[in-house]
């Protein structure tokens, strides 16, 4: 899951409302529309006599206007992708939906919220509570237990509770709008895992970060097997908030940081989900959250964004954060109306300027508000908002629906904008003009949402035409036209769309054809006075480096005959040239009478030219034609390497094997030959380097598994590092493989060396380790008593531990106490179940300890028989506890599994880990 997609980025800013944004830099295709290009009008009235309504259309004329405001439109630069605009299916919601509705009302209300059609907003993503929420008919989570009880392995999680409701209306909106986008989110993990043992506030205990994370993971699949795939999860709702009055957890960032990156994000990657993991979910004025997370560079390689409430703070917020790890999302999840502000106008306009406009325009990818549908009576609630409003109000005793403000907010865009469109560039007025922001739509559309606070007259501006429109105080419109073409691929090298893009050169005339194999236009080329004839094409932002390019390439229709070949010609910035014929080619390829057909060249083959500045491309052929050219490539190969270590066992023995995997994949859409790999293992680790070259087609991989020995002389804690590189044309590469090695006895239970979680402190001590105070080694245990009964814990290497084939369990003792010269202390026995039992130095049981006591400032042995613990499980040990009375500090090192008392070889294993 570790994914990391990188944007170029241009230090270009303009003010907008209060706002800051960044410019992205994407190579796109773009075609000049002819004038009269119909304009359908969308629009939304403060007085509520238009609510959305479709207006007369209006057309471009040729032109740049004349109003005093001009948006000008620029789908040359493109920002953000938008991923949809909804809201939340909490239980109420679709409680209030499935259960209240007659079907054929329900069927015309998700028809209006899910679909494009006649009314309908077309919604396109919906965030989930999992679980209750504050908007709910109960309280419960997916794995609910009886008090007192716990379930680590989440033998009882279900999510049956959200067939009644949640499910069939999802499944439903579905139904209608199969590209719908889900996002889940809990309000609280079940109460056995957090320290109140309550579902309202707390907070998450650490022993269950793992139950927790698979909790989220257990979802995604649960809900998968009901056809409602979960698009992206935040770890939980509004983490710096927790409340007595409904479900909810604080969660700080740090402990979100630890659970991102130690539990959910690999566990989500284990699991092999291509759910994405979003931040915070929490309000704007708590940007700093998600940036102190994203710092970490093991938590950022699991996290696609950040998700944020509109509660609190700006909304200039996302783009502080979208500035500082330009490379991951924003997302926008949560925001309510309410009876604290009822008044339509003023809510269009508070909406379209913090939660449309202003939130697009800092990077939100999406616009979620808070519940889909309430009732009259702002319920049905589960503690939390009282007053809050849905997007829709569904009244329980007459089944009418109504539609709010909100339904409009989200209209306006979800209606008009697909999911995959680029927000596009837009004029920004500082202050006064109509506030707006644009978009590209997947399918070639443009669409435009204007605002206006004050009455005003502008224009639009778009290739060279404008429209004019007057838009009344607090009125919303949106404009909607077909833009003439869609984004296209970084590697397109010309595409014919414009004037100017191309020239004759030899006996040809050329021009440009509304017949095209993609976009609006082609190159057409005619021959004239001889049949050998030749154009030329300029290449975007030429001269061009093609030293990284395995192919070029091109289109081309031969409209007169087929069995024809083409030169194609590189000309550098040198004016030196190079013409290889198709028919040529190692496979020759040729033309086929009205068919396009694309030709490809090898780019290594252009040896007589400066590859790395080729400033234009030619074209010949023999016959008259008209032959059309259209879009020329280039193709490259795309290596990455990823390098794993992996032990046979655990813990192995003295020279025993790891094994090493090398994998190296082509995502490019090139071949990429002669490609040198190596891997040359390091100091204490034995094998077969690595050294080859290779081909690796494009969208294949390649991997090798080196088997290596570690040395048996390898020193204690040693961290090892071994990398894999590799070298072509297109690039170069590493990756690291990293183990650390030490030498544990066999029987030793703990000796404190290979850190961290050893210890804990079980009751009224301090514990800590020392590198000050050890027996042997280089570090060992410290207890301090916070009052006169103390007890410090240990855990097991590898635990829980076995000790049935041992008599007793030693351990060296420092008593640092200065009051008391010598002191007894017991030691409790802690197996996987829980049970526990206690024995004492000096009771009978013990007659074999060599020290029943400890000796001031003196290292002593302590030893106990096993025989004593005829209560606890032996063979599954979960921890020890040393047990005194004075307060300390007391030093305890080298606890060690014996026959008899401190008798026993130790015999050393190398113990590894990735």
């Amino acid at each position: 899951m570790k994914r990391k997609q990188i944007i170029n980025i241009t230090a270009v800013f303009i003010i907008a409302i209060g706002v800051i944004t960044a410019v992205f830099q994407m190579t796109r295709s773009v075609s000049v529309s002819a004038t009269d290009e119909p304009v359908e009008v969308w629009l939304t009235l403060a007085d509520e006599s238009k609510l959305l309504n479709q207006e007369a259309g209006l057309q471009f004329q040729a032109g740049s206007g004349m109003a005093t405001n001009i948006i000008t439109i620029d789908e040359t630069q493109l920002y953000q992708q938008f991923e949809g605009a909804g809201a939340a299916m909490t239980e109420s919601s679709a409680w209030l939906i499935m259960d209240n509705l007659p079907e054929a009302e329900r069927n015309t209300l998700m028809a209006n919220l899910f679909t494009g059609n006649g009314d309908g907003i077309h919604l396109s993503y919906v965030r989930v509570p999992m679980g209750a929420s504050d908007f709910a008919l109960s309280s419960y989570t997916y794995n609910d237990m009886p008090a007192g009880q716990t379930d680590p392995t989440l033998a009882n999680f279900s999510v049956a509770h959200d067939e009644a409701y949640i499910i069939p209306a999802l499944q439903q909106a579905r139904d209608l709008n199969p590209q719908l986008r889900l996002m889940g989110t809990p309000w609280s993990a079940p109460a056995w895992m957090k320290d109140n043992e309550n579902l309202n506030a707390g907070s998450l205990q650490s022993q269950y970060y793992d139950a927790f994370a698979n909790y989220h993971v257990k979802f995604v699949e649960a809900y998968a097997s009901y056809g409602l795939p979960i698009d992206s999860l935040t770890p939980q709702n509004e983490p710096e908030h927790e409340s007595n009055s409904y479900p909810s957890m604080a969660m700080s960032a740090e402990e979100q940081k630890v659970f991102v990156r130690d539990h959910l994000g690999p566990a989500i990657e284990n699991a092999g989900l291509n759910t994405r993991l979003l931040l915070l979910d929490h309000n704007w004025d708590l940007a700093n959250y998600p940036l102190s997370i994203l710092a970490d560079p093991d938590a950022y390689d699991y996290v696609d964004g950040t998700a944020f409430h509109g509660y609190g703070g700006d909304v200039g917020a996302q783009t502080a954060v979208h500035n500082a790890y330009p490379e991951k999302g924003v997302w926008f999840t949560e925001c309510s109306g309410g009876g604290w502000a009822t008044d339509f106008a003023d809510n269009m306009t508070w909406n379209m300027h913090n939660l449309v406009i202003g939130n697009f325009r800092n990077y939100g990818k999406s616009l979620l508000l808070w519940n889909l549908a309430l009732d009259e009576n702002d319920g049905p609630q589960n503690g939390g908002c009282g007053n809050c409003r849905g997007v829709v109000t569904i009244n329980q005793t007459t089944n009418a629906v109504e539609y709010n403000v909100e339904y409009y907010v989200l209209g306006h865009v979800a209606k008009f904008v697909d999911p995959g469109a680029y927000r596009i560039d837009s004029t920004a007025f500082i202050e006064g003009g109509p506030e707006n922001v644009a978009f590209h739509n997947p399918d070639g559309s443009i669409v435009l949402i204007v605002h206006a606070t004050e009455a005003t007259t502008f224009d639009v501006a778009w290739q060279g035409q404008y429209i004019n429109y007057s838009l009344p105080a607090q009125g919303t419109v949106t404009f909607k036209w077909d833009g003439g073409s869609t984004p296209t691929a970084d590697n397109v090298l010309q595409e014919f769309e414009t004037e100017g893009t191309y020239y004759d050169v030899w006996h040809a005339t050329s021009s440009l054809s509304n017949t095209a194999r993609f976009g609006t236009y082609s190159l057409q080329m005619v021959g004239t006075v001889d049949p050998w004839h030749t154009v030329a094409a300029e290449l975007n932002n030429s001269p061009v480096d093609a030293t990284g390019f395995s192919e070029m390439c091109f289109w081309v229709l031969d409209t007169a005959r087929s069995d024809e070949g083409i030169a194609f010609k590189l000309v550098d910035d040198h004016d030196v040239s190079q013409e290889i014929w198709s028919n040529d080619l190692p496979t020759p390829i040729r033309t086929v009478q009205n068919e396009w057909v694309q030709m490809c060249f090898d780019v290594a083959a252009f040896t007589e030219v400066d590859l790395s500045a080729i400033d234009h491309v030619e074209f010949t052929s023999y016959w008259d034609g008209p032959y059309l050219y259209d879009h020329i490539t280039y193709t490259i190969p795309e290596i990455t390497i990823e390098k794993t270590v992996t032990v046979r066992n655990h813990p192995v023995q003295p020279g025993d094997v790891v094994t090493y995997t090398v994998e190296v994949s082509n995502a490019g859409t090139a071949v990429a030959e002669n490609l040198h790999i190596t891997d040359t293992l390091p100091t204490y680790v034995t094998g077969a380097n690595l050294d080859v070259t290779e081909t690796i087609s494009a969208g294949e991989s390649v991997s090798y598994t080196i088997p290596a020995s570690v040395a048996l002389n390898t020193p204690w804690n040693s961290i090892i590092t071994n990398t894999a590189y590799f070298n072509h044309t297109s690039g170069q590469g590493s990756d690291e493989a990293v183990f650390t090695t030490a030498l544990i006895a066999a029987n030793v239970f703990q000796d404190f060396e290979l850190l961290p979680n050893v210890t804990y402190e079980a009751y009224n001590a301090t514990v800590t380790i020392t590198d000050t105070v050890v027996h042997d080694g280089d570090k060992a245990m410290a207890m301090v008593g916070e009052d006169i009964w103390h007890r410090g814990g240990v855990y097991p290497y590898n635990g829980p531990r076995d000790l049935t084939g041992y008599n007793y369990i030693c351990y060296w003792v420092y008593d640092a106490f200065e009051n008391t010269p010598n002191n007894t202390m017991s030691l409790i026995m802690v197996d996987q179940s829980g049970s526990r039992q206690e024995s004492w130095s000096d009771s009978p049981e013990q007659a074999d300890n060599p020290n029943p006591e400890t000796t001031q400032y003196t290292w002593v042995p302590m030893c106990f028989s096993l025989t004593a613990y005829d209560l606890v499980d032996l063979s599954q040990v979960a921890s020890l506890e040393f047990n005194t009375y004075w307060g300390g500090p007391y030093y305890f090192d080298e606890v060690t599994l014996t026959d008899v008392p401190l008798s026993g070889e130790r015999v050393y294993l190398p113990i590894i880990s990735k």
